[in-house]
């Protein structure tokens, strides 16, 4: 790898990541209002919902944005669970 490649690669984390940071705090804001609660079933809720959304967010802009790790992590899971069911 030289010089290009690995600022190519970087861009490609950064835009992906950033596309995760922002899914996350305004599905987070949203949740809040939306669903706002005192119970920890509420603040579960309000906590793993935007978490699962970041991060398939990440999985798709990861996949958009040819992020290979991304890809070949993607590939060992759909392995593993082939080779389960």
């Amino acid at each position: 790898m030289d010089g290009r490649d690995i600022l190519s690669y970087l861009v490609r984390i950064v835009i992906a990541s950033a596309a995760m940071s922002a899914v996350a705090h305004l599905s987070w804001r949203f949740m809040e209002t939306a669903f706002a609660g005192a119970g920890i079933g509420h603040r579960l809720v309000n906590v793993m919902v935007p978490i699962a959304l970041a991060a398939a967010t990440f999985a798709v802009a990861a996949k958009l944005l040819r992020i290979d790790e991304t890809e070949k992590l993607y590939q060992a899971i759909v392995r593993k669970f082939r080779r389960a069911g």
